[in-house]
């Protein structure tokens, strides 16, 4: 996996988790029918709850990996901040894990726009010549 399919991905999962924490922060709330609603959202709310109830062990089995990848993702940064400093792993850790733009990292850090894609860019050549492992293994190693 190339280190740009890696950290697309990661950017995936992060958004992915923010949406399911919401949806399961909400699936239990009770919802009133509205009398306007013309068949959209009335039902019968037993029938509402107890889909929400057997749908919730597989959200939370898919929010455990998530996790879990997500985790992966920040001993990698952090192997990689370890090498090219901590500005670079702030800008990564807010872009991918964070979903942030581009712009916005920039604005943070007080850097240029360029300067976060030159960030990005040495980030992407240290992850395909060290590895996944190596670099999660020296991020391990600075927690």
């Amino acid at each position: 996996m190339t280190a740009h399919d890696y950290f697309r991905d990661v950017r995936r999962a992060a958004r992915d988790l923010a949406a399911l924490d919401e949806r399961l922060e909400t699936m239990h709330e009770p919802r009133i029918a509205s009398p306007l609603a013309s068949g959209s959202g009335g039902g019968d709310p037993m029938a509402r709850y107890d889909a929400a109830v057997d749908a919730e062990p597989g959200l939370l089995r898919h929010k455990y990996e998530l996790e879990g990848a997500l985790d992966d993702a920040r001993l990698v940064i952090a192997g990689i901040g370890a090498e090219l400093g901590y500005r670079v792993e702030l800008a990564l850790t807010l872009h991918y894990l964070r979903s942030c733009t581009w712009e916005d990292v920039g604005f943070e850090l007080h850097a240029s726009l360029s300067t976060c894609y030159r960030w990005r860019r040495s980030a992407f050549d240290l992850y395909e010549s060290r590895g996944h492992a190596a670099l999660r293994d020296a991020g391990a190693g600075k927690s």
